[in-house]
């Protein structure tokens, strides 16, 4: 009896199994929440922050409706995005884009920063003159950039954005983004205050930790698009790189916490298994005693 009949024939259950999965999650939202303390966070300046990354234009319902109801449910303070929220492309969807942050500016502040579509967006000449007028048009409605700047949030909470060189992201010839070019970047971080950062890329925690900040929040690795081991372990990021050490969670080292999101879309790994495009909720307060 011939068994590659048969091995086909589970393949091709297999393989449709997973394309069910795959995109049922694609288009299913999560809300994952985190708890922050710190000795630094005075009674009365407690945050809850809602973080978004890498929608990369997708729409959850009409009008982003879904993603939207979600992000009111969580009643944030502050709603932050940390890039790639559209896609480098001839045609990208600014429209849609423009509309979902007039909604979120109904809901509390928001606060913006680059990933790595957003910079080649603002560098290349085939997008910049469109980018720019987006950018323009989100600063008019009233969302606050942050570009290697910061803002106090209040007595105790300072926001920065980090927007590194698009050289940091090579997915060949990778290179590191050294502690001498950080301090270079990013704003001064006042060792009295909470400070939080806004780092589109996960991997370069190690020089993060050396920046005297107490959290980054981070995406881009879209939780490594399909997860194993118990959801523990992402298997590949967009650009190609298989098991990204930082994909999904909470990570710490030395006095310095980053939040890394899977992302709300997806791009080029056009999948996602045991990781669902999740809204991220961070509750920011005082050590409770």
């Amino acid at each position: 009896m011939k068994k590659w009949p048969i091995v086909v024939g589970i393949s091709s259950v297999v393989t449709a199994a997973l394309a069910a999965v795959a995109g049922y999650e694609l288009k299913t939202l999560k809300s994952t929440y985190y708890d922050i303390l710190s000795d630094k966070v005075q009674s009365g300046d407690e945050v809850r922050a809602v973080l978004l990354t890498d929608l990369h234009e997708r729409n959850y319902g009409d009008d982003n409706i879904k993603l939207i109801r979600r992000v009111k449910k969580a009643s944030p303070d502050i709603i932050l995005t940390a890039g790639d929220m559209i896609t480098a492309s001839e045609h990208p969807d600014y429209e849609s884009s423009i509309a979902l942050y007039k909604e979120l500016l109904k809901i509390a502040p928001v606060y913006a920063s680059y990933g790595n579509h957003e910079k080649r967006m603002s560098e290349e000449k085939n997008y910049r003159k469109k980018f720019f007028a987006y950018y323009k048009k989100l600063e008019e409605i009233g969302v606050r950039w942050l570009l290697n700047d910061s803002i106090k949030i209040n007595s105790s909470v300072i926001l920065s954005g980090l927007d590194i060189e698009r050289k940091y992201y090579k997915k060949i010839n990778r290179i590191f983004y050294p502690p001498s070019q950080m301090k270079h970047d990013l704003a001064t971080i006042p060792q009295e205050c909470f400070n939080i950062v806004l780092a589109h890329n996960p991997r370069f925690f190690s020089t993060y930790a050396q920046s005297g900040a107490d959290l980054f929040l981070a995406g881009h690795y879209h939780g490594g698009a399909v997860r194993i081991f118990g959801g523990k372990v992402g298997v590949v990021s967009p650009q190609f790189r298989m098991f990204p050490k930082y994909s999904r969670g909470l990570y710490e080292k030395h006095d310095t916490k980053m939040i890394v999101s899977a992302g709300c879309g997806s791009h080029k790994v056009n999948l996602r298994i045991n990781n669902k495009p999740e809204v991220v909720v961070i509750d920011i307060h005082g050590n409770l005693v």
